[in-house]
């Protein structure tokens, strides 16, 4: 993918964009599968990528939670 055709993908200047054409930088940001399925989201949301998987939900760590519940007792 050339500078210029991803730089008008990621102004959404860019129409028609085919699958392929946004697995190239997914696969170089090393996207997770929610990430992905949200960048083809983004590019065209009105037309699914993939017939529909159950998305995966996403937890906090255990640690960052105990950490934001120790940030009130500071204030």
């Amino acid at each position: 993918m050339s500078p210029d055709h991803y730089s008008r993908l990621e102004q959404g200047r860019q129409a028609n964009v085919s699958a392929a054409a946004l697995d190239a930088p997914a696969r170089a940001l090393r996207l997770d599968e929610v990430e992905r399925a949200h960048l083809h989201d983004l590019a065209a949301p009105t037309t699914p990528h993939r017939p529909a998987t159950p998305r995966t939900v996403q937890r906090p760590d255990p640690g960052l939670l105990r950490l934001t519940d120790r940030f009130e007792m500071t204030f």
